[in-house]
């Protein structure tokens, strides 16, 4: 095992490392990632204050699940707490828990490819967290996207 690790990228949670072990959050806790160099700031519901790994962006970016995006260089937003989207003209628009995110130019294709693919989709229930058939699990719930 790595001993720099510090995330953990599981089916329906994210472990983060800490002093005294491991701490793991739901997937669906999560509201926004937000990098500054090396570092990213995990944006999570149940806390106040930001959780900061020594990870860059790019690395969650390429392992979370499909309800994050990535809306620019340095930020992550997780979808199901979108509230709405609006295009107008060269740029969207996305408000998350009453902050407006703007999407890059050069992601704008993948958030409207992004939103039609997450429309089609179905995500691990509640169920999933304690369930001992996670790999083939039947019951999923569907994903609804807000659209203004």
């Amino acid at each position: 095992m790595n001993k720099n690790l510090q995330v953990i990228f599981d089916r329906t949670e994210l472990g983060i490392k800490v002093k005294t072990g491991w701490k793991f959050y739901p997937y669906e806790d999560i509201i926004e990632i937000h990098a500054d160099a090396h570092y990213s700031d995990i944006r999570i519901s149940k806390i106040k204050m930001p959780v900061c790994v020594d990870v860059p962006i790019r690395i969650f970016a390429e392992n979370l699940p499909l309800i994050f995006f990535k809306y620019n260089r340095s930020g992550i937003i997780n979808l199901g707490y979108m509230q709405s989207y609006k295009s107008r003209g060269k740029v969207i628009e996305i408000m998350v828990n009453d902050i407006c995110y703007i999407v890059s130019r050069y992601l704008k294709a993948n958030f409207h490819y992004r939103i039609a693919t997450l429309a089609r989709k179905s995500f691990p229930c509640e169920k999933c967290k304690t369930c001992t058939k996670r790999g083939t699990c039947g019951d999923m719930t569907p994903f609804t996207i807000p659209i203004d």
